[in-house]
């Protein structure tokens, strides 16, 4: 809890002094409190990460990301430069799916889909993608 006298313009845009107060949660004791109460984050049974072989694939993942988000798909691009295998165990835990896009992908304006939880693969196209 805080008081905020001081903050000149930085709620009306003007140079007068607009008086404030608030507060906010230590991100530590929101998760312990979920922790006590069986309660725990749960991430998006659909939520994908795409990831890319090559950097020069990373323009055709950028445009697989920007599809899926039209379509309401929650996906995130992997910017880290992980091999494939790293990119993987990250995802692991974090996402229900991975795609995983190379040469042949790109060449054949496809996707390899991959299931993290029954490992099974699909090689299709960026519009027969559906995880819900």
């Amino acid at each position: 809890v805080g008081l905020f006298s001081e903050d000149k313009g930085v709620l009306d845009n003007k140079s007068k002094n607009t008086p404030a107060v608030g507060f906010a949660y230590g991100f530590d004791r929101v998760i312990e409190a979920l922790k006590m109460q069986n309660l725990s984050p749960k991430f998006e049974n659909g939520k994908i990460l795409i990831t890319f072989v090559s950097e020069e694939f990373k323009d055709y993942c950028v445009k697989v990301v920007k599809e899926l988000r039209e379509r309401n798909i929650i996906a995130d691009l992997d910017i880290m430069n992980r091999k494939v295998r790293k990119a993987m165990e990250y995802a692991n835990n974090k996402y229900r799916y991975v795609i995983i896009v190379g040469k042949k992908e790109v060449e054949e304006n496809k996707i390899t889909l991959r299931d993290m939880e029954s490992g099974e693969q699909k090689f299709l196209g960026i519009e027969e993608i559906n995880v819900e």
